[in-house]
This record gives structure tokens, sequence and C-alpha cells, in this order.
């Protein structure tokens, strides 16, 4: 099986999620995050904002700014994503994510919410086949803690990572949280 097809899987996995599921599950997902001491000592945070059955963000990000933390969401530039300031007013990209209009962007990341399609045993993640995160992961989020947020059913035997890919830290789900 090859990532397209898995990805294909996956989503369809996703969508099968009822509201209730997805609700409690995305519950204990944010409550073991914020459990994470590099989550209670980080000053720049980097999430994602939650699109298309994601684990949903929006408590996250309102918690991190509540603990008084600068708070960064992607943006793309000529295809190339850029952690700015998280703050209104926002549009949407030619993807249809939601993304601030401002290009304030974030310096010395220490921690990156992710999100994923998939991941396996070593956290190897299985993104939307872009590489976004995986460029910044190589790029600015080289010494910034990764933590991706799933569904524990977005579990795979084999992520098939490539050359480009790079391992997350810790990978938080409803039922589990797997560490390298």
């Amino acid at each position: 099986m090859n990532k397209k097809v898995l990805r294909s899987k996956l989503k369809k996995k996703r969508e099968k999620q009822s509201f209730s599921q997805k609700l409690n599950a995305e519950n204990l997902i944010t409550d073991a995050l914020f459990t994470f001491n590099e989550v209670k000592v980080a000053k720049n945070v980097f999430v994602y904002l939650s699109f298309n059955k994601e684990v949903g963000t929006e408590k996250v990000i309102g918690k991190l700014m509540q603990m008084g933390k600068n708070v960064y969401v992607p943006k793309i530039y000529n295809d190339v994503m850029k952690a700015v300031q998280f703050k209104s007013p926002f549009i949407k990209n030619s993807f249809g994510i939601v993304e601030p209009e401002n290009d304030i962007e974030g310096e010395d990341i220490d921690l990156i919410i992710t999100p994923l399609l998939g991941f396996d045993g070593s956290l190897n993640r299985i993104g939307y086949g872009k590489g976004y995160y995986d460029k910044y992961f190589s790029d600015k989020g080289k010494k910034a803690f990764k933590i991706g947020l799933a569904f524990d059913f977005q579990y795979v035997k084999n992520a098939y990572p490539n050359e480009n890919d790079v391992p997350l830290d810790v990978i938080i789900t409803d039922k589990k949280i797997y560490k390298r």
C-alpha cells in the first residue's frame, strides 16, 4: 500500500466518526496535552487551525492564550508554510483553510502542535502530501518539541516514511500517548 491509498482510507475512517465520539476524543486529547511540561514551559507555540474532521484545536488555542503563550498558526506564502500570529481578521486560503490576514511571523518556536492523517509506532506522521510541516520541521522547527494530535484509529502499522519526513516527539490520542 502506498501513502496515497493510505491517506484516502484514513480520511474515510475519520469521516465515519460521530459528532459525540469526536467531541469525547478531543476532550481526552486536549486534557492529556496540557499535562506535558513542554506545553507548560513553552513561550512560542505554533498550532494548526483544525479543518475537515481533524482533532479540534479551538480549546487548545484558547487555553494556550489564557496561559499567556504567544500563539502562531500556519499561513501559506508562495507554497511555503510560515507560523504567523494568531490574530483576526482571518481569511480562507486556496485549500479552504482559515488563516490570519496578518504577516507577523513567529520567532523561536518552542512547541509545534501538528495535525496528521495517520502515524506509526516510530512516530512518523502521514500528512496531506504537500510536505509543508516536514519542510518547516527541517528548517525553522528544528529545535521545537513536536506533538501530533490524532484519534487512536489513525494509527497504522507503517506510515511509509521517506527521507524528507520528520518524526514527531509525541503523538497524543484519545486512548494512548506515543513517545519516541
